[in-house]
């Protein structure tokens, strides 16, 4: 905002004040120095406004100094070299973090000079725009040109573009699995989406699997038409089901108190009592128990006090509605502390019936996606089969 400082001197300035208000001045940082001198800023469009209100009421109006942003552009007036240079090296600051300036090819090993190479064929060189190199698809054309490689991971680092390989082991080979292996269901469940970094996939997005089912066969095709043995590893994320049943009685039991009852009272030690205990009037009852210490430690004796309540015990039918909303609740519950969580259930639902006339049944059902892939040993025969 442009704002102009300004100091008013006289007497009476209250009513300068309230003449600048009614006349829809607005006036910020007003301070009052003295009991005839006030300072405060106005804004540039109102500064002659309020010049003319002090000259018809007599007071004496004295401009001063530029605040908020006309200081600033003021300021920037006066040293305008330095802005220059400021928004200058701005624009180069934001213009360098738009640019590719290295890139870093880790874990390929032999490959690595090839892969810059390929890198070089594809168009991919620094320094260049960034937006002119899409990793996603430089992804896929690396791993389309080495077959052999486990997975490539194309992705960035502030201004470095980073393609990460992992190589397939095979069998034998330092950090390979004993043997050849291949990739089973560790549950049932259909397929959304398969990622392979050793082996060949046999199952697709859409199929259902069951528990021990290959996913991902521990064989590699070889040039000429020939397939070698490998430790298939990878992940298949599929939708599974999880369920929790929790059972609860339709009747509840309460207690209903008859307003009789018995006080009994005895004098008790650690060892014995040294009076006896009053025998049960009633058949159903509640105890209240006072004990009151006596004595210490060398004559440890206690006072006993029982109120025995008479009560009443009757079966009731609960509320179907209120009990279905209980009994979900708690199967839900029930079914995130199986999941690990609400967080990770994408749909879940509730199925309620009475069974043995006497007991509701809730069963929570929940749907989640979960990587269902482990490696199982001399499975590469099944996935042939």
């Amino acid at each position: 905002m442009w704002l102009r400082g300004f100091t008013a001197e006289g007497l009476n300035l209250e009513r300068f004040l309230s003449g600048a208000a009614e006349a829809g001045i607005r006036l910020t940082s007003v301070r009052r120095h003295g009991a005839r001198r006030i300072s405060g800023c106005v804004g540039q469009g109102d500064y002659a406004r309020l010049a003319a209100l002090a000259q018809q009421g007599g007071w004496q109006l004295t401009e001063g100094a530029q605040h908020g942003l006309g200081r600033l552009l003021q300021r920037m007036r006066q040293r305008w070299l330095l802005a220059a240079a400021v928004v200058l090296a701005s624009s180069a600051v934001f213009a360098g973090t738009q640019v590719m300036w290295r890139i870093d090819v880790t874990g390929s090993g032999a490959y690595e000079a090839d892969i810059r190479q390929a890198l070089r064929e594809l168009g991919v060189r620094a320094p260049m725009l960034r937006r002119q190199v899409e990793p996603g698809k430089l992804r896929d054309a690396l791993e389309w040109r080495y077959p052999r490689i486990a997975w490539i991971e194309c992705g960035w680092r502030g201004m470095t573009l980073e393609v990460r390989v992992v190589e397939g082991l095979l069998p034998g080979e330092d950090g390979a699995a004993e043997g050849a292996c291949a990739v089973v269901a560790a549950r049932d469940g259909i397929v959304e989406r398969i990622v392979t970094r050793a082996g060949t996939p046999v199952v697709t997005p859409g199929q259902l699997v069951r528990k021990g089912q290959v996913l991902i066969s521990g064989e590699e095709r070889t040039g000429g038409g020939l397939t070698r043995a490998v430790a298939a590893r990878g992940s298949v994320y599929a939708r599974v089901w999880d369920a929790a049943a929790v059972q609860t009685p339709l009747y509840e039991t309460e207690t209903v108190y008859t307003g009789r009852t018995q006080e009994t009272c005895q004098i008790v030690c650690p060892w014995f009592s040294l009076l006896p205990d009053a025998p049960e009037m009633f058949e159903h009852r509640d105890v209240a128990v006072r004990e009151l210490p006596l004595g210490g430690f060398f004559l440890p004796l206690t006072i006993r006090t029982e109120t025995r309540m008479e009560a009443q015990y009757t079966s009731q039918l609960r509320s179907l509605e209120a009990l279905k909303a209980e009994a979900s609740a708690a199967a839900l519950q029930k079914l995130y502390a199986i999941t690990g969580g609400r967080e990770s259930v994408v749909d879940n639902w509730v199925n309620c019936s009475i069974i043995e006339d006497e007991i509701l049944l809730s069963v929570a059902y929940g749907e989640r996606l979960m990587d269902i892939a482990q490696q199982e040993r001399d499975s590469v025969m099944a996935a042939a089969e």
